[in-house]
């Protein structure tokens, strides 16, 4: 081929890179998807003027065929279906006729994949077969593409109301894929990003299950649920539970350096729990490992209900599970410990915003295709945008709530019916609930969320948050081994870092005074020689990864922050490099700068990658926004994930930016009531329910003082904290409590400080 090809084939790529990078960017997207067209047909007539020229034209078929099906991606992205699926077609019938047999079966996908966006499903259904059957010819070697073949023939069989035939295809799909995932050389980052692309699948399945379970009647009901549940969680957490199964069969705590059959017994891998019959029977093993342990650090708890929630594209599926532990009587019958499944119609909740959206998206089409093309072009695309725009919607509702500092009660109502009210009768009062949310359900403060005149979620519950029922189990499992073989003490100590300092120019953050109030008073509530504090200066990047490899428990109140540039999220430690330009090196005043900036970045990646195999049960960062993380398949990628990876079994951290002096009377409050011998789960829910009833004291200045001011808590104050993991655990003190009774404060003390 001629460099002119190469050429004008490799800047029609590039050009379609950039498209993608454009995101939502509808204007800059199609100005690059045109050039991508104009570029790439260029590159088609080159080849196609090759072929008379050349005795051998093999190699120019083939780039012919992969330079269409690149042609046919930018089509797609200016919203010519019908000519990209024109184009496709010709390349994957080329493909079959010259016995490109891997080639033709991706036209076949891209076919099918076009066909369903235009609604044709039968039409789809045929080229998804057709893509399998030029895959046979060479066996299932490449996975992914016959797992996605698979997935789209079951979609498209879903879409014609053959739900039997769909769920035996979505199945087939998920093992295929199972198999490629589960390829033990990939490595994480590659793990995750492959299965961005393929979390579909696992949803389609979830989806086919649903509408099964709504045609069955009694017990059936229920063993569709599980089956439901279960490929829930195969979608979820398969890089991190991973992990943790390697750090768990590693045996990194034992003394004898052996893993017994009980230290594994609560962990499936994932190609066992991937084809497994008993998989359901390994989840409920998980919740009540949690469950029991739950009832032995508290007498009044008698069952622990879980919620889990799968977002599709225009419902939310919902599983519920009440377990009871291991004391259940011998005669109940296994059906009555399966879950209970409901499916809420986002679309129907948002019905009233549909026809901006669709006004919205008009307009696009006008200003792409001009007036006469408009109309007929937008009712070939107006199906697929009715399939997504209810879950566009509730996004952007949940990233309302989050950027709004002071939510309205409104907001909080709509959630609560979306998401509670479905199952709430269900629930008994003062009943611990752990959450499994997905993808943006992550970012719901569902402490807060409260019917319309009641009370909000933490005053009737203790709330726990898993990113899966299989890491809750691992958690489980992880904290009890701690706490057989650490306590606090001077070999494992408590880690307190507060207000780092000098922080990176750039970043322009002030000093943390209350940060260090805080960690001196927590300081003070513990046992002698039991922690090690760093403060400001000594709280350096080295240092600090330095103690969390062997301590107890950590606490970090410092500045954080998850941004585009960080999105897993950033603490910043105590900067030590001097900030000048250095001639010798020939390192300039911006690169000193840069070099300053990174020396303290305590990030995602530098926990996984420099802290393994933590002692600490648990870590609470005290920073705003760092809960928070990147949203993927896999699931939300951040600092609670990056802690639990490093063998850390809960993580307490807020959604959001917190005030600074209510944040840490917020943290000061909670650790009285963790020295007193509560769990997380029920100190941190004691301290969101004294907040609203104006029991906790809030530091005043001599000017409040003077005019008897009270400090007013806004909603994320409290509500922005969020325990992920294990909730059960306990500060994990071996020596008597000290006395507390010169640190707490009356309650008419209290209520003269704050409001709310």
């Amino acid at each position: 081929m001629t460099s002119a090809v190469c050429s004008t084939g490799l800047e029609g790529h590039l050009e379609l890179c950039k498209a993608e990078a454009c995101g939502l960017n509808m204007p800059h997207a199609v100005s690059h998807n045109v050039a991508a067209v104009n570029k790439l047909k260029t590159s088609l007539n080159l080849l196609e003027l090759e072929f008379s020229s050349s005795n051998d034209v093999r190699p120019h078929l083939e780039a012919w065929v992969r330079t269409s099906l690149q042609l046919s991606n930018a089509l797609q992205g200016i919203l010519k279906f019908p000519d990209a699926q024109h184009v496709c077609d010709r390349a994957f019938k080329l493909a079959k006729e010259c016995e490109f047999s891997f080639i033709a079966a991706e036209a076949a996908r891209q076919c099918g994949h076009l066909a369903q966006m235009m609604g044709n499903f039968k039409s789809a259904e045929r080229y998804f077969r057709e893509g399998l059957q030029e895959l046979e010819k060479h066996g299932y070697v490449e996975e992914t593409l016959a797992g996605n073949l698979c997935g789209g023939l079951g979609t498209s069989l879903q879409s014609q109301g053959e739900f039997l035939l769909a769920e035996d295809e979505l199945r087939r799909a998920v093992n295929l894929l199972s198999q490629g995932l589960s390829k033990s050389t990939l490595t994480s980052q590659f793990h995750i990003g492959t299965f961005e692309n393929l979390k579909g699948t696992y949803y389609n399945l979830q989806s086919c299950l649903y509408a099964k379970y709504m045609q069955a009647t009694g017990n059936q009901r229920g063993i569709i649920a599980t089956e439901a549940l279960v490929a829930a969680e195969q979608g979820r957490c398969r890089d991190l539970t991973l992990h943790l199964e390697r750090l768990l069969k590693s045996s990194v705590h034992a003394e004898d350096g052996k893993v017994s059959a009980d230290d594994t017994a609560d962990m499936m891998d994932w190609k066992k729990f991937d084809t497994d019959v008993d998989a359901w029977e390994h989840l409920r093993k998980c919740m009540t490992l949690c469950t029991d342990a739950l009832k032995e650090q508290n007498g009044e708890v008698q069952r622990v209900t879980f919620v889990e929630y799968t977002l599709l594209r225009n419902q939310i599926l919902i599983w519920v599970l009440h377990n009871d532990g291991t004391q259940e009587p011998s005669n109940v019958e296994i059906t009555s410990t399966l879950p209970t499944m409901y499916c809420v119609d986002v679309r129907e909740e948002f019905k009233n915003m549909v026809t901006d959206v669709h006004r919205e998206v008009w307009e696009d089409f006008q200003w792409i295709h001009g007036p006469e093309e408009s109309e007929s072009r937008y009712n070939t695309f107006s199906k697929p945008l009715q399939e997504i725009e209810a879950v566009l919607l509730l996004e952007g509702q949940i990233e309302k709530l989050r950027n709004d500092p002071k939510p309205k009660t409104q907001k909080l109502n709509e959630l609560y019916k979306l998401l509670i009210s479905p199952f709430a009768h269900e629930l008994d009062v003062g009943e611990p609930v752990i959450f499994i949310p997905h993808e943006e359900l992550s970012f719901i403060p569902f402490a807060a969320l409260k019917p319309k005149g009641g009370k909000h979620l933490i005053e009737n519950h203790p709330i726990g948050i898993a990113s899966s029922l299989r890491t809750l189990g691992w958690a489980t499992k992880q904290y009890k081994t701690l706490k057989a073989k650490c306590t606090i003490s001077g070999k494992n100590p408590m880690l307190l870092v507060g207000d780092p300092f000098p922080l990176p120019i750039q970043e322009k953050l002030d000093p943390l005074d209350d940060a260090i109030k805080e960690v001196n008073r927590i300081a003070t509530m513990l046992p002698e020689n039991s922690t090690v504090i760093l403060l400001q200066e000594h709280a350096t990047l080295e240092n600090v990864i330095s103690a969390l490899k062997t301590t107890a428990w950590c606490h970090i109140a410092s500045h954080g922050k998850v941004s585009p540039e960080y999105p897993q999220g950033v603490l910043f430690m105590s900067c030590t490099n001097e900030v000048s330009p250095k001639i010798d090196t020939g390192t300039s005043f911006s690169e000193g700068l840069e070099q300053q900036r990174s020396s303290g970045l305590l990030t995602a990646e530098t926990i996984c990658n420099n802290v393994r195999c933590m002692t600490a049960h648990a870590a609470v960062i005290s920073a705003c926004k760092i809960g928070l993380g990147k949203k993927t398949g896999e699931g939300l990628l951040g600092m609670s994930r990056a802690f639990m990876q490093a063998g850390v079994p809960l993580v307490l951290a807020p959604l959001r930016a917190v005030d600074s002096r209510l944040g840490s009377a917020f943290m000061q409050h909670l650790y009285e009531k963790l020295v007193a011998g509560e769990n997380v789960m029920f100190a941190l829910r004691n301290t969101m329910v004294d907040v609203l009833q104006k029991r906790v004291k809030v530091d005043l200045t001599a000017a409040e003082k003077e005019n008897n001011e009270v400090v007013k808590w806004q909603l994320w104050d409290w509500a922005a904290w969020m325990a992920v993991g294990f909730p059960g655990v306990c500060l994990p003190l071996s020596v008597t409590t000290p006395n507390l009774d010169g640190l707490r404060i009356t309650e008419a003390e209290s209520k003269a400080s704050c409001s709310y």
